[in-house]
């Protein structure tokens, strides 16, 4: 049986920065505890940064895991902006993996994106690249082949 508890505390002060808190705390075997904290600052009329992190305890994998993001965005006209992110991310294996593999580590991610937007007649348009560097995924070795066309 898993019961979560979340808390959620949004804090607005003049509309000048955001901050934002997330707290989950559960009894599963995954996850004992995390939490989210975000703020947004207006640093100029035309740029504005988020940042904010999240922190995990995986109470299966004995890990404690920090995973900071970061966002900067620079108004270019009323309507455009462009932007650029990093964020790191984190998956704890999936059960069935952890079954044959107890000593697994948490999947991990790194996101950089960059994005040109722009607003106007009801509509947006993005543009956006992205680059993502991924370290401790699970891969498989198997007897079968993985291509159809070898059956």
């Amino acid at each position: 049986m898993a019961s979560i508890l979340t808390l959620r505390i949004i804090y607005e002060p003049m509309r000048q920065q955001t901050l934002i808190l997330l707290l989950i705390i559960g009894n599963t075997n995954k996850i004992t505890g995390s939490f989210f904290v975000e703020t947004e600052i207006k640093l100029s009329k035309r740029i504005s940064m988020r940042t904010g992190g999240r922190f995990e305890y995986h109470t299966l994998l004995k890990q404690k895991i920090v995973s900071p993001r970061f966002c900067i965005a620079y108004k270019v006209s009323p309507n455009s902006q462009f932007s650029g992110c990093y964020g790191q991310f984190s998956e704890q294996p999936q059960d069935e993996n952890l079954v044959y593999n107890h000593l697994l580590h948490t999947e991990n991610a790194e996101h950089y994106i960059v994005n040109y937007q722009y607003t106007g007649d009801k509509r947006i348009f993005r543009i956006e690249a992205y680059y993502k560097n991924y370290d401790h995924l699970v891969k498989y070795d198997s007897l079968y082949s993985v291509y159809p066309e070898s059956y």
